[in-house]
This record gives structure tokens, sequence and C-alpha cells, in this order.
């Protein structure tokens, strides 16, 4: 229907414009036939032309070569581009028998200068008239002619010389005066639409430029505008458009014009057919250098004669031809929207451009049509563009819109569609109830590189439907884009995607993603190679409190994460689940503003050497008292910090806030203490922490052999080869290294053995039930007798009581730690205490 009604506006509007032309063609014949042409009983017309090369005649001397010249039709000598002077003799007798007014009309107001003398008054000059006489009135330059009073039986013969550097073509016409002022009235109405024209069609892309910012509009403007100032020129109407100070200029230029025309009217097409957007194609590249090459013809052609930049300009033209008619058949095949408009505007101008070049040169008569046939042409063109311009943009906007709704690489609704079924399910079906399904396809990723682009696509989309498929045998779904070939599903991000189905019911909802959860993984073959995708689902009701879409996807992401830490692949949606992962959600958009406002502090356990009991360091902990959770655990917030990449600055605060600490204890006289920070292995892999790492000792006066680095082992990466780089790197710089929770997770004493560490921290699991597990009691006392035997010493943590500590001085443990000894406790707090029970070796 819309394809109907688009088509039906186009013939609407072409028999419209057709009947227009066929109006102004029908008064321009009425016209052309009132002009008196031939001899006839009421007139005799005598015609005769000569050419002055050498510009030498005077009207005596014009009158002598006439007599030896035989007389000719009316306007059957036409000029092309010439230098020479040409002088023409119209000789009018009246046989009426009464007097008659006529007036002669030189019908090319681009002639520079036509002089006429009156041969019976002693070849008086009587009018001086062309395009360089400015000082003569607006409607003379637009109808350069004389006016003949006859008395009944009464013959004049005027001379007329007529000199240009452009089109030499004279074009008489002899009119009675009231059918003068027809034709005079009829041209003002042609000139008036076409001027009153472009003026619209100017403010209408001017208008269009300021509120998308397209060149294309600009480019239309400059493209019109030049074709009416050169089309004023040609048709003397230059004094009604441009002040008198320029008409001299851009009447002496037309050829410029022209070029400018051509210029604008490539580079319009290129962007109006979108070829501007396709810069890689080489007919873009092409049209794009011949449209400056048409500019620089532009500049140059103002200090060059008219015959000889006028050959030029058609070669231009004909190239400019060229390339239109060669954008039009590409997007013709790419079946682009709008082209047709563009074909069709430009059909009326071809037919109009060529025929002022044939008229004069002679090809085709002299008549008003084909005088005024470009400016029909222009009119029509310009009608037609508007038109392609409005579907050019109603096409773009619905592009626009279906990028804003749509994924641009599958095609599939997006948030903002999900947006519209949410407020159609919320408002206008309330109280319908429904639910949102999100699945996820983990470590998608990865998978993405192995599938080329084009099969991906099909690969993703027999997924989804496979998804469809399988929910829609067991729980009604709602449409997110009806009409598409997959109306039921939206696309969140890259391998997830959204469900909408009409149901709350946590066991229907819960029985239908569990029997999903349970076919995975899902196999496909892509060019022989097998695809498998594990996803996991999760599933929100629609509840009262939860008021925008955004709420529904973001609950249904963070139940995915809660049911993968719980080792399940699929999860319903619940209030407490829902409070933890909120917990989660602000501690980590707290975590940059709790540095800021100084809600972490450090707290120091004593490190004590059994050898001597004395203190010789201490591990600083970072404690995190949140201000609307409390105390909230380093385990908690470390690993978010390590998730969402605040790690590094955490470590920093860690390590700068030690420096202070050391300092101040040095100040105090404990000149031999060290400090153990942690640091994750993400702090190791940066170079730029490193430098952080000597440039705040630096600052603050220290050096590195009084920092023992602990390496905590929550987030191994793969990158082996610069992590020894950047261990041995810290190892040459001074710092003392050690493995944090040695035996819990990845490493091993091969593992340490292969890197500079200096020390081993047993971890407190070990050590908490030491001396009543022969288990543990065995693994501690072999791991302390393996870094002895290479030279590492032993740290253990967590002693509660002097029995565990005597049983691990007996085993050659080198240095202990825990509530034993002391609990974690503030700087200030850990000061006075080490005053108080140790003193400085």
């Amino acid at each position: 229907m819309e394809r109907f009604n688009r088509r039906f506006s186009v013939i609407a509007v072409v028999m419209f414009v057709l009947l227009v032309i066929y109006s102004l063609s029908g008064y321009l014949t009425d016209v052309k036939q009132s002009a008196i042409t031939v001899s006839n009983e009421h007139t005799s017309i005598a015609y005769k032309a000569l050419e002055d090369p050498l510009h030498q005649f005077s009207p005596q001397i014009a009158h002598e070569n006439f007599l030896e010249k035989p007389y000719q039709p009316l306007n059957s000598t036409l000029i092309g581009l010439s230098d020479s002077v040409y002088w023409y003799e119209i000789k009018l007798e009246n046989y009426m028998g009464k007097t008659r007014a006529l007036a002669v009309l030189v019908d090319n107001p681009m002639i520079d200068q036509i002089e006429v003398y009156s041969v019976e008054d002693n070849y008086k000059l009587i009018a001086q008239l062309g395009d360089k006489r400015i000082s003569n009135s607006p409607e003379l330059m637009a109808f350069p002619s004389v006016n003949v009073t006859l008395k009944s039986g009464e013959s004049k013969t005027l001379f007329f010389r007529s000199q240009s550097t452009g089109p030499q073509a004279a074009f008489f016409a002899i009119y009675e005066t009231p059918d003068f002022e027809q034709h005079k009235a009829i041209v003002y109405i042609i000139m008036g639409c076409f001027i009153g024209s472009v003026i619209l069609m100017c403010l209408y892309n001017v208008i269009l430029y300021l509120g998308s910012k397209e060149k294309l509009y600009l480019l239309y403007v400059g493209y019109i505008s030049a074709f009416c100032i050169a089309l004023s020129a040609v048709h003397g109407f230059l004094g009604y458009i441009v002040p008198s100070a320029l008409i001299d200029f851009f009447a002496s230029n037309i050829i410029s014009l022209n070029f400018a025309v051509a210029s604008f009217a490539l580079l319009f097409g290129l962007n109006f057919l979108g070829f501007e957007q396709e810069r890689d194609r080489l007919v873009t590249r092409v049209a794009t250098q011949v449209s400056k090459v048409l500019l620089i013809c532009a500049a140059v052609s103002i200090l060059v004669p008219e015959k000889l930049s006028a050959p030029i300009f058609f070669i231009g033209q004909m190239c400019m031809y060229f390339f239109v008619l060669y954008f039009v058949y590409v997007k013709s095949r790419e079946r682009t929207r709008w082209v047709n408009f563009y074909l069709v505007s430009w059909l009326p101008l071809f037919i109009g451009a060529a025929v002022a070049p044939l008229l004069l040169f002679g090809a085709i008569e002299y008549s008003m049509l084909a005088n005024f046939a470009l400016i029909l042409g222009v009119i029509f063109e310009m009608t037609f563009i508007s038109m392609g311009l409005a579907e050019r943009i109603r096409t773009y906007e619905k592009e626009r819109l279906y990028q804003a709704t749509h994924d641009n690489v599958f095609g599939f609704a997006n948030i903002s569609l999900l947006n519209d079924s949410f407020k159609y399910l919320t408002d206008v079906l309330h109280p319908v109830k429904f639910s949102l399904v999100v699945v996820r396809i983990n470590k998608y990723a990865p998978i993405v590189p192995y599938v080329p682009a084009n099969k991906l696509k099909t690969l993703i989309h027999q997924f989804v439907n496979d998804i469809q498929q399988h929910f829609s045998e067991q729980v009604e779904l709602h449409p997110i884009n009806p009409g598409s070939s997959f109306e039921y599903v939206m696309m969140v991000r890259d391998g997830v995607f959204g469900f909408l189905v009409t149901n709350t019911d946590q066991n229907v909802l819960n029985r239908a993603i569990k029997n999903f959860a349970q076919r995975q993984p899902m196999t496909y073959l892509v060019d022989k190679l097998s695809i498998n995708f594990n996803c996991c689902i999760s599933a929100v009701p629609h509840q009262k409190h939860i008021t925008s879409t955004n709420d529904l996807v973001t609950n249904a992401l963070q139940e995915i994460e809660v049911a993968l830490s719980n080792g399940r692949n699929y999860g319903m949606f619940n209030a407490e689940s829902h409070l933890s992962v909120q917990r989660k959600v602000q501690l980590a958009s707290d975590l940059n503003s709790a540095i800021e406002t100084n809600q972490f502090y450090l707290a120091h356990q004593p490190q004590v050497d059994l050898s001597t009991n004395q203190v010789v360091g201490s591990e600083v902990l970072i404690r995190w008292q949140h201000k609307e959770f409390g105390f909230v655990s380093p385990e908690e917030f470390i690993k978010i910090a390590e998730q969402t990449g605040m790690i590094n600055k955490i470590s920093k605060w860690v390590f700068d806030t030690s420096c202070k600490h050391l300092t101040k204890m040095i100040d105090l006289g404990y000149t031999e203490h060290k400090i153990s920070v942690n640091i994750s292995v993400h702090d190791v892999l940066d170079d730029n922490f490193i430098w952080y790492l000597m440039s705040t000792i630096n600052d603050n006066k220290l050096s590195a052999d009084k920092f023992i680095l602990e390496l905590t082992e929550t987030a191994f990466v793969d990158d082996m080869p610069k992590f020894r780089t950047n261990i041995l790197h810290l190892k040459e710089l001074g710092f003392g290294l050690a493995i944090d929770d040695f035996g819990t997770g990845y490493s091993s004493l091969i593992y340490v053995s292969k890197h500079p560490f200096d020390e081993i921290k047993i971890d407190r699991e070990f050590v908490f039930f030491l001396t009543q597990s022969e288990t543990d009691e065995a693994i501690v006392s072999t791991t302390i007798t393996m870094a002895k035997n290479l030279g590492i010493k032993v740290v253990a943590e967590g002693i509660e009581n002097q029995e565990t500590g005597d049983m691990l001085k007996k085993m050659g443990c080198d240095i202990v730690q825990g509530y034993h000894y002391s609990k974690p406790l503030k700087f200030e707090e850990f000061i006075d205490w080490v005053s108080a029970e140790y003193k400085s070796a």
C-alpha cells in the first residue's frame, strides 16, 4: 500500500508538472505565432547579415557592403563563437492603411554590445543595448529592443552592430507593440517561476542543512544558485536578482558559472545517491577529482575568452553527464529507492541543456520554446529533486529508526523495542503478567574469530531460532519486533538475548529455563567446524517495583552471575539474590569514592622472629568501614576490585600509605622494621605500577629492601614471560618477594623455585589445627624443610596459641603472626603496642 501511495504521488506530480509545461509551451507558441517572422500582406521584412572580422566598418561602409549581398530569410545567419563584429540589416515596410507601432527584439541578451542605427536618419545611433550596458533599465537588458513607428506605406531600415566575447547569435523577433507586451508578460511569468522556485528551494535546503548538517543540501543550494545566476544572465534578468555592480562580472563569466554548475551537480549526485559514503569505490574517487577539475576550470575561465573556454566546457559537461548516467545505472541495480526521482529529474535537464548549443550552432530552428527549454527543464528538475530529497529524508529516517531499534549486524531488536513492549504490557495490557528471560552464550567472544562474518550471522540466527522454538513450546512468548523473522527476540549485547514471556509463575518459568539449561551444549556445524554453545539462562518476573526494562535486564544479567558463581547454568531471580547482587553493585560503584573520602584504613599485624622473639615487621591489611554496610571484608571487596579494574588503584593507595607509616616508624627509632604489602598479579604485570613503587619510595626517601611484596593468588594470568620479567625487575630493585597463602592455590615449591621469591607464607588453614592434625603437621613440616633447602624463609600466619608457635619453632619456621601475638591494629594502636610489648633490637 505504501509503495502504491508513493507511485500515485509521483504520477500526480509528473502530470501536474507536464500540465504546467504544456500550458507554458502553449503560451510560448502563441507568442511565437504573434511575432512577425516573414513578409506578408501587411508587412515586408528584409534581412541581411554581414561579418566585420577586423572591426573596421562604420554604418556607411556597412551599408556599401550590404548593397552587394542578397536578402536572406530572417534569422537564417546563425553565428556561434567569434571575435568578429556582425552587422545586420532589417528593412521594415508597412502595407496597412494605418500607422503601426512595432518592436524589434534582439532575442539574445548575452550579446555584450548592440548598437542600432537608423539609415533614414543619416545613420543616427538610436539605441545602445547588450549586457555591457548596465546603465540600461533591467527591462531593457532583459528585452533588448527598439521601437519602430511606421506610417501607412512607410519603410524604415535599421542597422544592428553586434559585438560580443560570448555567443554571437542574434535572433530577431518583430512584434506589434501589444503582442510584444504579451511576450514580455509570458517571459516574466517563466522567469518569475524559475527564480522564485530557486529561492524557495534554497531556503528549503538551508533549513534541511541546519537540521541535519549534511553537506548534500548546501551542495544543492550551490548548484541551483549557480544555475539561477547563469540562466538569469543568459535571459537578461541579472538586473532583477543581483546588484548592478555584479551584473557585468556575471554576464562576462557565463562559462565560469556553467563550470560551477557542472561541478556542484556532480558533487550533489555523489552525495544524493550515497557514493560519498563509499569513498573506496573507483567511480567515487574519479568523479570527485573531475568535480575538482571543473571548479578549477571555473576559476581559470574567468581569465580566458569564452571562445576558448566554451568548447572545454562542453567537454566537461559531457563528462558530467556520463557520470550522472553511470550513477543512476549503478544505484538502479542496487535498488536505491530515490534514484528514480533523480533519473526523472535529469531527463528534461538533459534535453534542455542540449537545446542551447544546438540552437546556438543552428542545428535546430530558433523558437521561444527552444530558447526557454533549459529553464523549463530546471523547473521540472527541481520539482523532482525536491521529491527525491523528501523521499531520501524519509528513507534515511526509516533507516535511522531501524538502526536505533535493531542490532546492525544480526538485525535483532534491541532494548529500544523492548522498551516499547514493556510500556505496552504495563500501560495498555495492564494488569497482564510477564517475565523477561535472558540467555547468554558463555565465552562468546573467543568463538567469534573462528567463524567468518557471513557464517556467524547464519549461525546466530539458527541458534536464536532454536531458542524461540524451545520456549514457544513451553510458554507463551510476547512479540518484541512484530513482523520480523525473529519477532520474539531482542539482543541485549553480543552473545546475550532476551525474550518476553507472558507468565510469572515461577514453577512454569523454572521448568522452562531448566529444560533449556539441560540441553547444553548446543552444537552447530560451520564449514566442518563444530561449534559448541554453552549458555547460562535466567528469568526475571515483572514486579511492581520494577519500573523500567533496564531494571529487568540488569536483574537478569545479575542473576546469571549469581548462578555461575554457584556452579549452575540457570537461575530464577528472587529478592534474596537481588539484595546480594545489589550489595555487590553498590560496593563496586563506591570503591573509587572510598579512597577519596578516607573510608579505607591500614591495619598492621605484627610479625615475630621465632629465633629472637622480637617484632621484625608487620603485614599491612586494608580495611573498609563502609558508610552504609559498616565493616566490609577484604575477601569481598578485593575480588570486586579485581573484577572492576580498581585493584591497581587500591594497591597504589596501600603502598603510598605504607610508605608514610614506615617513615613515621623510622622517625620513632624502628629503623629495622619491614612492612609486608599485598599486591596482585595485575599489579606485577603493570609496568606503570612498578614505576609507581620506585617513585613513591624515592619521594619518601626510603629503600626498597624495607618492603616485602606479598603476591596474592587470586588472579593468575597466562602471560608468564612478562610476569617473570617484572618479578626479576622488582627483585633487582631491592624489594623482598613473598608468595601469600602458600598451598591453597596455584603455587607449589616447584613453582616457587622458578621465581626469585624470598619468602613463602603458609596459609592459616594448615596452621589453625596444626597441633591436632597429623596431616597438617606433615604438610607444614615438609614445606618448611623443602623451603629451607631452597634458601627461602617461611612465614606462618594464623597462630592462635603458644603451643602452635612452639611447634612451628621446632620445625624451623622463621617468622609467625596471628592473634596469639596481636590482632591487626590501626597504625596508632600498633605503635603503642610495639612500644609496650617489644623493643627494637
